[in-house]
């Protein structure tokens, strides 16, 4: 937390700094020790521009509303990216970020409508929120085997991007992450997710998706209105499955359901959705009767697969009775 507050301080612009700062030649603006990138003059007129060696903050808003600059190479000696630091740069078209920087702000690059190439480059651990959020053109993106978090709206209405890979040490999505992608058709979730915001993955082009069985928490309307989805299979190990999960989920067909899923929130599907298959695991049927009583019907039993009996089920824990004041408390 106080490593996030000294980068904060780092990143923000006073008056008194643009007036003590040193322009070069194409009108950008350093700090005097030429450590911090402190922003530019608005009629930049140059396509490309490098940024100096040695520079270890861009500042917030140092590029913000930029218009003809195409690309910017920033150094490895940056270790701070302030927020909205490119933030509506229309003509920014490729951005690559060296894995040497330990802190980038909120909505760095958001509304780059033009930006279609993005490398992030090894040591990167966490997209932030908003990051890459309304980058229509966005097609092409690279992540790195270091990243461990992708926040809220990261990708936000990224409606060109067609597939991505996330990288095997993801833990954590955020709410609305990949919402409203509506060209995203390929989406490989790895083994070790643990989170999946609500509306993660909303209305998406995406055909099957494979839920892995690391993942504790799935939020309300997950995959909201992925109307070319077809086939969902959750991996053994997942035990909820979110409200409103498959709502609006048109072309879903077949889902598949681990033995280890006891909880179903309510309106996993709504009723535009026909499903024909819930396939369940051998010994499961009592259970998922009560988990889906809507569904009855569309349950199939998969001879293959063996789950426990309802005597085997663990027995939730009592919660202890809490006295407060003489009265129970529960």
């Amino acid at each position: 937390m106080e490593k996030d507050l000294n980068s904060k301080q780092q990143t923000k612009v006073s008056f008194k700094d643009l007036k003590e700062g040193v322009k070069d030649e194409y009108g950008v603006i350093y700090s005097p020790d030429g450590k911090r990138m402190l922003g530019c003059e608005q009629k930049l007129e140059l396509e490309e521009y490098t940024i100096k060696d040695g520079t270890e903050v861009i500042c917030s808003v140092a590029f913000d509303s930029i218009v003809g600059l195409k690309r910017v190479k920033i150094p490895k000696s940056v270790k701070t990216i302030g927020e909205f630091a490119f933030y509506k740069s229309l003509n920014l078209e490729e951005i690559t970020i060296p894995g040497t920087v330990e802190h980038i702000g909120r909505s760095t690059f958001a509304r780059c409508e033009s930006l279609k190439k993005v490398i992030l480059e090894e040591g990167i651990k966490t997209i932030e929120k908003d990051m890459f959020a309304e980058c229509i053109s966005l097609s092409d993106i690279s992540l790195p085997s270091t990243l461990e978090r992708i926040e809220d709206s990261a990708f936000y209405v990224c409606r060109s991007l067609e597939s991505i890979e996330i990288p095997k040490k993801v833990s954590y999505i955020g709410e609305d992450v990949f919402r409203a992608c509506q060209d995203l058709k390929e989406i490989h979730l790895p083994k070790g997710l643990k989170n999946i915001g609500s509306f993660a993955f909303s209305y998406l082009a995406v055909e099957n998706i494979t839920i892995p069985g690391s993942v504790e928490k799935i939020g309300t309307c997950a995959f909201y209105h992925c109307k070319q989805l077809e086939e969902a299979t959750i991996e053994e190990g997942v035990e909820q499955l979110g409200e409103g999960m498959f709502e609006g989920c048109i072309a879903l067909k077949k889902l598949t359901l681990p033995d280890s899923v006891t909880s179903v929130k309510k309106g996993i599907f709504n009723n535009e959705v026909n499903i024909e298959h819930i396939v369940i695991p051998n010994g499961t049927k009592k259970r998922f009767e009560n988990l889906f009583p809507s569904h009855i019907g569309q349950l199939e039993i998969d001879e293959n697969v063996q789950g426990r009996s309802e005597e085997e089920l663990p027995i939730p824990e009592e919660k202890p009775k809490r006295r407060l004041f003489g009265i129970f408390k529960f």
